[in-house]
């Protein structure tokens, strides 16, 4: 007699609400890429996902907190990079790499680069939102002022190099790239502008 296949375990309380968190994530970043922060509900957001339309004021409480969590959510699956992290020695191919991950990111999950972008877009008018964005904001700044300062110190970058000034016109300059192309991508080719860019971080922050 052939032995019977073990019976799969049920998943715990714990392993559903976390598969329904996460469904209602990527709806939200489905719905927010399309439509922008400002028009959908917490209903919407439960319909798309295939739950009841009171589900995600359960998770989430209320639209902000959804949007926030929506950030989170992108960041940590997405946009969450730093290549130079936990290296003794920080040198210009470093900074460069991580500037070009951002953008190859985008390029390969568009849908959750509009979603980023909106959201991020959104935190300009609506105080949870900025929270969130001021938060991750100064984490990101803040990775690459260490890498830039810790490329000084060991004779890699130009030692005129503004750290937290270049840190926050990096963020600028690749999310703003981003944008462009969201916006008009026949017009817009996001890999010639990455190398541009690249090209441009060489330059400035090759030591003299």
């Amino acid at each position: 007699m052939e032995a019977s296949a073990p019976k799969r375990s049920r998943r715990t309380q714990e392993e559903r609400r976390e598969e329904a968190e996460h469904r209602l994530l990527e709806a939200a970043v489905r719905i927010i890429a399309k439509n922008g922060v400002e028009t959908f509900t917490l209903a919407d957001v439960g319909e798309a996902a295939g739950y009841s339309r009171g589900l995600p004021a359960h998770y989430f409480q209320t639209k902000s907190g959804l949007l926030a969590s929506v950030i989170g959510y992108l960041v940590d699956h997405y946009f969450r990079r730093a290549t130079f992290q936990g290296r003794q020695r920080i040198t210009i191919d470093d900074i460069v790499a991580e500037v070009s991950s951002f953008m190859e990111v985008a390029k390969k999950n568009p849908l959750a680069a509009k979603a980023f972008m909106a959201a991020m877009a959104g935190a300009v008018t609506n105080p949870t939102l900025s929270e969130v964005a001021q938060n991750h904001n100064a984490d990101v700044i803040a990775k690459y002022e260490e890498g830039i300062l810790n490329g000084i110190k060991h004779g890699e970058i130009d030692s005129g190099i503004r750290a937290h000034s270049w840190a926050i016109m990096l963020v600028a300059a690749t999310r703003g790239i981003v944008a462009q192309w969201l916006i008009h991508p026949k017009k817009v080719n996001l890999d010639l502008l990455r190398e541009d860019l690249e090209q441009a971080i060489r330059h400035c922050f090759a030591p003299r």
